[in-house]
């Protein structure tokens, strides 16, 4: 579990006042460049939850090559090189499929780990994975403020996971047992001063 990683991270960067009960200590040093766990934890969730589009106006005509044993709609057996797109014509990636293709390893799993440095990788493997990443766009219309947005995002929920406990409760049945495969119906927020809040 990636949650007492984070915590110890959180709890690492102090407070602002110095004392144990307030926030923690949120500068944009500390939020840039710290927090690596929870700013992996982010970006899973971007990659795995997103939906972007990216949409190109074709400038001048131009042949897509395709393989032609993955065309589903072939006429006949002669070779097809590919299809002409024509000027104006309008592409649209749906940048989604990019995060479940091959290119990752277990694309369907929620790994909050996968854009951290694993043992034996060079130094920067995980940000370099975080490159192929596509919840914010591409290429030059690429969000200009994805940076602010995680950050934004690492230090809500620094604030949240230090003030607040969750637990999630499952569905049970009617011996009062979870069922063990059942997904999460909903999750119980208490304070740490131990007071339920949802």
């Amino acid at each position: 579990s990636v949650y007492p990683k984070i915590m110890k991270e959180i709890n690492e960067l102090g407070t602002r006042d110095g004392t144990p009960d307030s926030p923690p200590d949120l500068s944009m040093r500390n939020v840039s460049n710290g927090m690596p766990v929870l700013g992996s934890c982010v970006m899973e969730t971007i990659r795995f939850y997103t939906t972007s589009f990216s949409i190109r106006i074709v400038q001048k005509p131009y042949i897509l090559p395709i393989d032609s044993s993955k065309l589903p709609f072939r006429t006949s057996s002669e070779p097809i090189e590919g299809y002409l797109v024509d000027e104006g014509a309008q592409l649209i990636c749906a940048t989604r499929a990019t995060h479940f293709t091959d290119a990752w390893e277990d694309a369907y799993a929620w790994d909050g780990t996968r854009f951290l440095d694993q043992p034996g990788e060079e130094p920067g493997a995980g940000a370099g994975r975080a490159k192929g990443v596509k919840g914010f766009g591409g290429g030059v219309s690429q969000c200009e403020g994805r940076g602010l947005a995680s950050a934004e995002m690492k230090a809500f929920f620094a604030v949240i996971l230090r003030a607040f406990d969750f637990e999630v409760l499952h569905a049970v049945d009617a011996t009062g047992r979870p069922f063990e495969d059942a997904v999460p119906e909903k999750m119980r927020l208490k304070a740490r001063d131990g007071s339920v809040v949802l």
